[in-house]
């Protein structure tokens, strides 16, 4: 198992959102299966701010299918 620095983490952690929205959907995938693994671990506690980051794209009427399906 990596061990990533705490910095290291929050700065995975808010940016992994967006940038999942922005890849093609084979990537997307990998990206959202990371979400989770990370999202198991440290939501609610340690990544308040991922279901309002998740909230923003599904509202935003920009967001494409595609990129609704992946989130």
């Amino acid at each position: 198992e990596v061990q990533l620095a705490p910095a290291e983490r929050t700065q995975l952690k808010q940016g992994i959102v967006d940038f999942m929205c922005t890849v093609h959907p084979n990537v997307q995938k990998h990206l959202g299966e990371a979400v989770r693994i990370m999202a198991a671990s440290d939501w609610p506690d340690e990544w308040p701010d991922l279901i309002p980051a998740l909230s923003r794209k599904l509202q935003d009427p920009s967001t494409s299918w595609t990129v609704l399906i992946g989130v």
